[in-house]
């Protein structure tokens, strides 16, 4: 080999030299800037390890026997009725659901120093950590935006088999916005933290998990509505989701949470759940709760009659209203029969356009007892239009409340600046026809 190839063959050697030693720096240098880069990388080539969850929910039971009629004394807990928690313990919001099928949401509850803006947004960007400590693997879990019923919302969820989908549900039609697709990005298994984040800014919708964004998508009718964290069980339940570190922005506006305090949350506590013969219904300060018979959609009548009993067992009387509600068909549209700790009633059809109507001014009925501890019955009817009442089998009466609201009839707890337990027991429900 003569000089001149021996100097070429060199000078490959030492440009190939150069070139590793630059790659090598520029490997290190993404190491320093983006430190979890080896794990990225293995999660880009990480493969699944089990199927899709299930797309839908079981459908509900639609032979349901009319005219409707519904006892329950809430011995065992039954899929009839909401069977759900959630509380803010050892700094993290825990919610469970216990059956499957089923679904639970807390509600951001807005800005305190900024009343303008309330707990219904449209843009925001949204981070939250979240763990599932227990229930089956098929579960999805995640953030629940622009919800304008309580079953008409979109929602950006994964599940412990590492995938993840967003999906949009009108008055219960669930419709992949993307359908489930697995990621590497996400940490499979029980006990794994991802974090999620949401970023809505008019018809663009973007999605990240663990800092990576998976996609950006486009909903062509952006509207307000409600912001709040979900869970949902399919084929199991007993379900556990932790939520922790939420780091939030609308309209200008930052808020954050860690949960060092259920006083402090800025998401809504409580849960509805049968336990020791009795039906909980459980909320905390400023925020009411009602639940009705499951399918809401299947159980809606026009005439009925409901008897049921209620007992204030937690909170602040004076802080508290419970009751009876109906003509509920899932839009914030009902109509209520409730007492404060006055005993004082009040009979309001609720519009979720900020237009509602009382029937009548409040008056203290003197046949409900009042404090906490003491239990009153409610029986009461409604059919033509008049609405008939007895308190504890006195009867204080009737009124007319024009044309008789098709609904869902069900049970409500109003707290005020209280945290409450009302219990329910005894009910019967029965639909009243021509």
């Amino acid at each position: 080999m003569g000089f001149s190839s021996r100097r070429a063959m060199m000078s490959i050697i030492y440009a190939l030299t150069g070139l590793i030693i630059v790659e090598l720096i520029v490997l290190c240098s993404l190491i320093v800037v983006v430190p979890d880069l080896p794990q990225r990388i293995q999660r880009f080539n990480a493969i699944p390890q089990a199927d899709a969850p299930p797309a839908r929910q079981q459908p509900s039971n639609n032979d349901i026997a009319r005219p409707l009629k519904i006892t329950d004394s809430f011995e065992t807990p039954s899929p009839r009725w909401d069977q759900s928690y959630v509380a803010v313990s050892n700094n993290q919001l825990q919610t469970e659901l216990f059956l499957p099928q089923s679904e639970v949401y807390t509600l951001w509850t807005g800005l305190a120093d900024a009343p303008t803006i309330g707990s219904r947004v449209s843009d925001f960007d949204l981070q939250v950590d979240v763990t599932q400590t227990r229930g089956g693997d098929d579960a999805a879990y995640g953030i629940r935006f622009r919800q304008n019923t309580t079953d008409s919302y979109i929602m950006a969820a994964i599940n412990a088999r590492g995938y993840w989908r967003i999906t949009r549900a009108s008055f219960g039609e669930i419709s992949d916005m993307t359908p489930w697709q697995f990621s590497g990005h996400i940490t499979p298994g029980l006990n794994a933290t991802n974090q999620l984040r949401v970023v809505a800014s008019g018809t663009q919708i973007s999605f990240y998990v663990n800092g990576i964004k998976l996609t950006t998508i486009s909903d062509l009718s952006p509207a307000s509505g409600q912001l709040t964290l979900a869970a949902t069980t399919f084929t199991t339940g007993d379900l556990a989701v932790n939520f922790d570190n939420v780091r939030g922005s609308t309209a200008g506006k930052s808020f954050r949470d860690e949960f060092d305090s259920p006083t402090t949350a800025i998401f809504s506590q409580g849960g509805s759940y049968s336990r020791d013969g009795k039906y909980h219904i459980i909320s905390s300060e400023n925020v009411s709760v009602w639940q009705n018979p499951l399918p809401r959609a299947q159980t809606e009548v026009q005439d009925f009659h409901m008897k049921v009993d209620g007992t204030i067992v937690a909170g602040d009387p004076d802080q508290i209203a419970y009751g009876v509600l109906f003509g509920d068909k899932g839009d914030f549209n009902h109509t209520m029969v409730i007492f404060n700790g006055a005993g004082q009633i009040q009979i309001v059809r609720n519009s979720n356009d900020g237009n509602d109507q009382s029937y009548i001014d409040p008056v203290i009925i003197k046949a409900f007892r009042t404090g906490a501890g003491v239990t009153n019955t409610i029986d009461m009817s409604v059919r033509k239009g008049e609405l008939s009442l007895k308190i504890n089998d006195i009867d204080v009466g009737s009124i007319d409340i024009g044309e008789s609201p098709t609904g869902s009839v069900g049970m409500i707890v109003i707290c005020a600046k209280t945290t409450a337990q009302v219990d329910f027991d005894n009910l019967t429900l029965t639909e009243q026809t021509p």
